[in-house]
């Protein structure tokens, strides 16, 4: 098994998907957290908001931000995840194997929140009115590997 890097990126996206989980008051980062973690840093926010995907729409899929005031500051391992999140970013490890990158970093998890088969994924792109795949797209597009992702 070769070694594989994940980039300062990486950490920074599941940094703020834990951060946003915390000021929701929820107990496990979920895979809309993860979202939230994409869109606020630099280049996969760039990626999702040409996809029209902005943080005011994805806040807007959850209804427990009316008041909700929480303590932000803390580690990023200490927040568990759903098994949902959990799978995106398994499914994000995958896609950089499949590119045969040497490293992890947030364009891997857009792919991998685009691979997402989960209800709780699917229900925030239909809020958003976008697809995974056109995430997935996007993301390989970006990266050079054309529109074709694999499945």
């Amino acid at each position: 098994m070769s070694y594989v890097s994940y980039n300062q990126n990486w950490f920074r996206v599941l940094d703020e998907a834990a951060e946003t989980a915390r000021f929701l008051g929820y107990e496990e980062v979920t895979p809309g957290c993860i979202l939230m973690g994409l869109l606020r840093t630099d280049l996969s926010g760039i990626l999702l908001r040409d996809e029209g995907i902005t943080p005011c729409k994805v806040l807007g899929v959850f209804p427990e931000i009316e008041g909700a005031v929480r303590d932000r500051i803390a580690h990023r391992y200490d927040m568990p995840y759903t098994h949902s999140a959990v799978n995106i970013v398994n499914l994000a490890k995958k896609s950089g194997e499949e590119m045969q990158h040497g490293y992890r970093g947030p364009e891997h998890l857009i792919i991998g929140i685009g691979r997402s088969e989960d209800s709780d994924v699917r229900e925030i792109f239909d809020m958003l009115g976008i697809s995974g795949q056109q995430l997935v797209d996007s993301s390989r597009n970006l990266l050079g590997f054309g529109i074709h992702s694999a499945a």
